[in-house]
């Protein structure tokens, strides 16, 4: 890779204005040095852990069906090429992902809420330090259930969180500018939650931020999920207001032509 080049990458972002008559889309080509450039991907694991001899009809989860196949097939046919591009062109690879190490967790509002509203316990969802008494009750010994396709490598950066955004009270601001990181490709699970929280967070430290729109998901509701309505809306809301979006085949693309 030649040391002068620039990762070229297609971009659109929206315009909520006039306010009687938006002038909507518009696409440009943003010009990023991959010397400070990082893909960013939060929670791409799967979020339980399913037995592949049985039916997953069969199986417990906090995703429905549709949701989880959908969260897979985003992660295998969307991420796993966004990962294997930036590593071919030398672009770091961050994950964020939940990660507690035992922090006891449940007298927090953040706790409190999650229960009330998604009906899991957030201290053992998030905890990897797994008790043998949990063991033998089933519990697996990690809730990163990586797939191979994206699952971490030696050189890729790891940051552990507690809450929806990756920067609270983690060392991922400094780990950013340590790396001289200007600009951040993110992708990931779920766009109105933890990737929303960390973008949010990254906007305000001031942070380039693309969204690969294709390689994210937002919390559907049962009967919207075909279309991906809420999906669709938080991929503008991020156009608007947080920052640009380019798709998976954008930027493998644009990593290729570093090479050429």
């Amino acid at each position: 890779m030649s040391a002068n080049k620039s990762l070229l990458l297609k971009t659109r972002h929206y315009r909520w204005y006039p306010p009687e008559n938006h002038l909507g889309y518009a696409e440009e080509v943003n010009t990023c040095d991959p010397a400070s450039t990082i893909l960013m991907l939060v929670d791409v694991y799967l979020p339980d852990q399913f037995d592949p001899q049985k039916p997953v009809e069969e199986q417990y989860s906090r995703l429905s069906r549709k949701d989880y196949r959908l969260w897979r097939e985003i992660i295998e046919d969307s991420i796993a090429p966004l990962i294997h591009a930036a590593r071919n062109a030398k672009i770091p690879v961050l994950y964020v992902c939940n990660k507690n190490d035992g922090v006891p967790m449940q007298g927090s509002a953040f706790a409190k809420k999650i229960e009330k509203s998604l009906g899991f316990r957030v201290e053992d969802a998030f905890n990897e330090i797994v008790l043998d008494s949990q063991k033998s009750a089933g519990k697996a010994d990690s809730q990163l259930n990586f797939l191979d396709s994206v699952a971490p490598q030696q050189g890729d950066y790891f940051i552990g969180k507690t809450v929806y955004s990756g920067f609270f009270n983690t060392p991922l601001d400094t780990l950013l500018r340590n790396l001289g990181i200007k600009t951040i490709i993110c992708a990931g699970f779920r766009l109105d939650a933890c990737l929303m929280g960390t973008v949010l967070d990254g906007l305000y430290r001031g942070y380039d931020l693309i969204l690969v729109r294709d390689a994210t998901l937002a919390c559907e509701l049962p009967h919207e999920i075909d279309e991906q309505k809420f999906t669709q809306r938080m991929v503008l809301h991020f156009e608007a207001l947080i920052g640009s979006s380019t798709t998976q085949a954008e930027f493998v693309n644009a990593c290729r032509v570093l090479f050429e």
